[in-house]
């Protein structure tokens, strides 16, 4: 599936990679949002606190 968010994740669209159709539910997929948001914020603050070059 490919996600594409818009402002948070009710707004966002879903694609089937499989049919190319689109996913009108994604409840299923909340957890992994969610996820990935958890990490990509740890990511962030890490490259904070890399030293400037």
């Amino acid at each position: 599936m490919l996600y594409v968010p818009g402002a948070g994740f009710e707004d966002g669209t879903a694609v089937s990679l499989d049919t190319l159709e689109r996913v009108d539910d994604l409840s299923p997929y909340r957890s992994d949002y969610d996820y990935i948001m958890k990490l990509m914020g740890l990511s962030d603050r890490y490259v904070r606190l890399l030293p400037k070059r």
